[in-house]
């Protein structure tokens, strides 16, 4: 049996490393959409495609990390 304590702190554990990728996608934002305009992509299209392109390889990161996680401790 899991203790309830230790298994709230996991799930908080894995949450948070989800919200990091997800927060650090205002960087990602940041660091695309000038490379976009930079190789002449228009505003309004890049925008549309990096206000995706910003969270969505974030939050494969961030699973990857929880898997990872979780086979290292066998949840």
């Amino acid at each position: 049996m899991v203790d309830p304590i230790f298994r709230g702190s996991c799930l908080h554990r894995i949450w948070m490393i989800r919200s990091a990728g997800l927060t650090f996608a205002g960087v990602t934002l940041r660091l695309w959409l000038p490379a976009q305009l930079i190789f002449g992509v228009p505003f309004d299209v890049a925008y549309q495609v990096v206000a995706w392109v910003c969270w969505v390889p974030n939050l494969i990161v961030a699973e990857y990390f929880v898997r990872k996680l979780k086979v290292a401790n066998s949840w």
